[in-house]
């Protein structure tokens, strides 16, 4: 190379990701003698710290991420680049990630962008599609819901995304050492807890238990999945959601909601039965 490389990262099990100072590459192990040039970084990031670089399952998206301290805030940006149609898009944003999901009806998974950001108005996480759904999909409707931080927690931001492609959920991380989870199909909070008192600096997917796994700066390692057992019971019962429980439970195969079927069930069954019977 002949400038710095600022940061770099495994995208897959063969491929590293190169960021230099003006753009970023990618180096195949199969045989490629020179890293090849993805894009020119964004003016936006300039004198930014990069701190993660993502791409969804294809490669075809790809983001990278950095952080600059502004008038007393650490602000989010991004550079989400299509290899496709080569351009890229500013996005104001801390935490990011890809997933796929298929919705309700649809023959294809769609390829969705989460992110989240911490700006002056307060706290967003955002779930779009991105390219064009496949054809005979639907399309994905966006969320954008409130990303809550409590009082003691003023300054605080989101440091890292992972999203568990099995039970369709998104770990939101935080620098104060928050988690939060987050239903993919309609955004909504599931789960918010303090994890940690120090800053988790470096988080990735822990596929034994679909869930995250973390490392915070004592050197401590944690790691947060869900419970399967537990996870329909809290949703009913804490959050007094069941319709996300039905949902969850009929998407992913969790037990817990045999009642909400019954009570499902005899509702439906009422509602067509008695225009039959007063008619």
């Amino acid at each position: 190379m002949d400038t710095e490389i600022q940061f770099w990262k495994w995208i897959s099990s063969n491929k590293l990701a190169l960021v230099t100072e003006t753009a970023v590459y990618h180096w195949s192990m199969d045989g490629d003698a020179q890293p090849q040039k993805m894009f020119d970084r964004h003016s936006s990031l300039n004198g930014c710290q990069i701190i993660n670089y993502r791409t969804d399952a294809k490669q075809n998206w790809l983001l990278l991420i950095g952080i600059s301290a502004q008038q007393n805030r650490v602000v989010g940006f991004m550079q989400l680049y299509s290899v496709e149609r080569k351009a890229s898009q500013p996005i104001e944003g801390h935490a990011a990630g890809f997933t796929t999901f298929k919705m309700e009806g649809n023959a294809e998974p769609s390829t969705l962008f989460c992110f989240a950001v911490r700006n002056a108005q307060g706290g967003k996480l955002h779930i779009i599609e991105v390219g064009q759904p496949a054809a005979g999909n639907q399309p994905f409707t966006k969320k954008n819901v409130d990303v809550f931080f409590p009082p003691e927690a003023q300054n605080d931001f989101p440091v890292a995304m992972q999203v568990s492609s099995k039970h369709d959920v998104i770990y939101l991380i935080t620098k104060y050492g928050y988690v939060h989870l987050y239903d993919i199909e309609s955004g909504t909070c599931i789960f918010m807890n303090r994890i940690s008192g120090d800053t988790i600096f470096v988080t990735a997917p822990h596929e034994p238990s679909s869930g995250i796994i973390g490392v915070n700066r004592k050197g401590q390692v944690l790691s947060v999945s869900v419970d399967e057992e537990n996870i329909i019971p809290y949703i009913t019962n804490v959050l007094q959601n069941p319709d996300l429980a039905l949902r969850i439970a009929t998407r992913n195969n969790l037990a817990g909601a045999e009642d909400l079927f019954v009570r499902k069930f005899n509702t439906l069954f009422q509602f067509r039965v008695a225009p039959l019977l007063t008619g």
